[in-house]
């Protein structure tokens, strides 16, 4: 089973641990966090798509659903005005 949502999530959230920490820099920090987002872009076909493999991860790694994560999911997907509401492939810095 593929977990490239949760992985490269996981990517950005170690990443900026990483730096507050004081592991790496901010400018290492943000290079893999763009990385890892400009390859979802590429993979995946949206944020529906994103949201949901990503569940999928995180139920995988903690061995049921989180209900509260799906609600959020949801009110991400018909949020106007919201995050997930700009264009996937908004282009990246």
């Amino acid at each position: 089973m593929d977990f490239l949502a949760w992985n490269l999530a996981s990517v950005s959230f170690v990443a900026g641990q990483g730096f507050l920490a004081g592991w790496i820099a901010e400018a290492a920090a943000w290079d893999a966090c763009l990385t890892a987002a400009r390859l979802l872009q590429q993979t995946l076909s949206g944020w529906d798509q994103l949201g949901t493999e990503y569940l999928r991860g995180c139920e995988h790694w903690f061995g049921e659903p989180d209900q509260a994560l799906h609600y959020i999911h949801r009110a991400l997907i018909l949020e106007r005005g919201g995050p997930w509401s700009l264009p996937w492939s908004t282009p990246l810095a």
